[in-house]
């Protein structure tokens, strides 16, 4: 997650508009090869992982997508006399939003025992 403030001076006072924000993440998935040459218990154990790995995924998907939701809904409305001041403080909101996102992320991986809880284990 990283986020650019964005702010604008009005009436004398520097406003906070929505900031800029930058989400990627990365899924690397295994792929079975010969997959088709498996026996049928196989395949739907294969099947049961990659439904259990989407799930573990999409389920820290939404939490980090949660805390940018916060983040922005904090930034909204702020304002100061000083824009480098405001700046600062949406960086503050930023770097906290963060911070509890990826403890959000750390709890979810420990009550799931990094997935495994859900069937993320290879067959």
């Amino acid at each position: 997650m990283n986020w650019t403030p964005k702010v604008q001076i009005r009436n004398d006072r520097c406003e906070a508009l929505q900031p800029e924000l930058q989400l990627s993440a990365d899924l690397v998935m295994p792929r079975w090869i010969s997959q088709s040459n498996a026996d049928f218990a196989a395949q739907q154990s294969w099947i049961g992982y990659i439904a259990a790995a989407q799930q573990y995924h999409q389920k820290i998907t939404r939490l980090i997508e949660q805390s940018v939701d916060r983040f922005i809904q904090q930034t909204q409305g702020l304002s100061a006399t000083e824009c480098d001041k405001l700046e600062a403080l949406i960086n503050a909101k930023g770097r906290a939003a963060l911070a509890s996102a990826q403890q959000k992320v750390r709890t979810y991986q420990r009550q799931t025992r990094h997935g495994e809880s859900l069937g993320l284990t290879i067959p």
